[in-house]
């Protein structure tokens, strides 16, 4: 028979992650598994919208105004069918 050892593997650890997927390295080590959900989680469209017109604004201020132009066009179409206004309101109000 061969007896099991668990020398370099922390196998308290397997439980102390609150549940989640943990990986168990050799030497005692361990990683949180990224899972699908992970993975998935998306931005809100506001937050899309802001990062595009940060874009625009970098664009700009280099003056590549096509370039400009064209990051505020994606800033406004991350967020379909809320109006400019909409948009200005939804806006972050602290810089």
């Amino acid at each position: 028979t061969t007896k099991f050892s668990s020398k370099g593997f922390d196998l308290d650890v397997a439980g102390s992650a609150g549940g989640e997927d943990v990986i168990l390295e050799i030497g005692g080590g361990s990683t949180k598994a990224v899972t699908k959900q992970d993975e998935t989680k998306e931005e809100s469209p506001i937050t899309k919208s802001e990062k595009w017109k940060l874009k625009g604004n970098d664009h700009f201020k280099c003056g590549s105004y096509l370039e400009a132009y064209d990051m505020y066009t994606e800033a406004i179409q991350a967020c379909p069918g809320m109006t400019g206004d909409q948009l200005l309101e939804e806006r972050p109000t602290t810089r």
